[in-house]
Parts: C-alpha cells; structure tokens; sequence
C-alpha cells in the first residue's frame, strides 16, 4: 500500500513537475550561456592542392577566428591549437571555385568544452588554373655606387636561370626574377655575395633555393678626353728636312 502511494505522490501533478524541470534545465542552460565569453585570434590559412592546379587568385593568408567557451579555458588555447584549412584538392578543372575554411582542433583546444569556433571568413572564392613551370633569367638589382674611380667590370650570377611555378596566366607574365639590392658603396675590389631572390608576381613561385651567389669584378677606370682642332707644331726637326 506505501508503494502504490508513493508512486501516486510521483505521478500527481505531473505535468506540473515536467513543467519545473524543463525550467529549471533551461535557467541551468542559460546561467552557462552567461557564463560564456568571447576571444578573437588570427591563425594562418593553410591552401590544400592537387598538383595539377594552382590558385590565379590572391588567398587570403589568415583568418579571424571567434572562440566562445569559459573564460579560464579560453585563455589556455594559443594560436598553434586552431588550424585553418582551405582544401581545393577535389576540384578537377580551371574556374572560380568557392570553399569553406575548415577548422580543426589540436592541443588544449581538444579538452576544452563547451567550445565553438567560428572563422571569418567562413568561406573563400578562388580562382583555379592549370599550374605550369618554365625556366626564366636572375637579373641583379643594384644599390649605391663604388668608390670614386672605379667601375663594375663584368659579374656572373650562379646559378644564372631558376625555374619558376604557378597558375598559367602569371606564370606566363614573368621575363625574368631579381635579386634582392647589392650594395655597391664603398666597394673598390672584387667580391661576392648570397642574394635573396625577390619574386614580382605574388602568385608565383620559385623552385629550389630562394637565393644565389654574385660574383664581381671591379677594376680602376681608365679616364679620357678628347681635344679637337689643336694645332701641331714639329719640334727638333733637321734643318735639311722640311715638314
């Protein structure tokens, strides 16, 4: 008789107690939602591509990314813990694609909860074209002058000609690669020098090492002048010969 009482107690006024407990879950969800707080870092963008094609458009290289958790689990995430992806692997054919950023967990991030993560942008239009190669001239870029009286007589550039990658279209743009400036003031002997290789188009890439060995020559300058119209007077000329 106690049970069947007890269990009319549970059962009286139920829709009543259902009623209690969805509000006493909802205050509970809501106290953490007013316990949760925002932080904003950027991350690097990472591209993903198949070797058959390359972006012709600019990407962006980062992303603002919104974390929203507890504020002490907040602050343990550093930027290493977010990785950001754009994966353009699966397209098969040149044309303007857009892709969703990818975001993954790693680190302190993984044991963080609760967590949401947003980037921004969320999504990324680009440009796809066939990627092709082609082997193009390093020109020297020079700064300053030598020593007064003194010229570059000859240079050599090792290695003289570096292969050069990306969409078609830039590639295509590209007559040569310069160098990084050499300095030449204050110079008045041979000498060389490792140079950095500046890329002129951005979505261009150069293949192999990012920089080359210049080699110089430099001599003392030989200094002219022309006179014109001067007379020419002979001088200990016999007296038995005539000019």
């Amino acid at each position: 008789m106690r049970s069947k009482s007890r269990a009319k107690k549970l059962t009286a006024d139920w829709p009543a107690k259902v009623l209690s407990l969805a509000a006493a879950l909802l205050l509970f969800f809501f106290y953490r939602l007013n316990r949760l707080e925002n932080r904003y870092i950027s991350v690097p963008l990472s591209v993903t591509m198949n070797e058959e094609f390359a972006p012709a458009s600019q990407v962006p290289r980062s992303v603002r990314i919104s974390l929203r958790g507890e504020s002490n689990d907040l602050f343990s995430i550093q930027e290493d813990d977010i990785k950001a992806t754009l994966d353009l692997s699966g397209y098969r054919g040149e044309g303007v694609y857009r892709a969703a950023v990818q975001i993954e967990k790693r680190g302190s991030a993984l044991g963080v909860d609760p967590l949401e993560i947003q980037a921004d942008p969320s999504e990324v239009a680009v440009g796809i074209e066939r990627r092709v190669s082609r082997v193009v001239p390093v020109t020297p870029s020079f700064r300053g002058f030598l020593e007064p009286g003194y010229e570059l007589v000859s240079f050599d550039i090792a290695p003289p000609e570096v292969e050069v990658y990306g969409p078609s279209s830039a590639v295509g743009r590209v007559a040569d690669v310069a160098t990084d400036f050499i300095e030449l003031a204050g110079r008045s002997a041979d000498f060389t020098a490792k140079v950095k290789i500046v890329k002129k188009e951005g979505l261009v890439y150069v293949s192999g090492p990012d920089q080359v060995e210049f080699r110089a020559v430099v001599r003392k300058s030989l200094a002219t002048r022309n006179f014109e119209r001067l007379p020419i007077l002979p001088t200990g000329l016999s007296e038995s010969l005539e000019l």
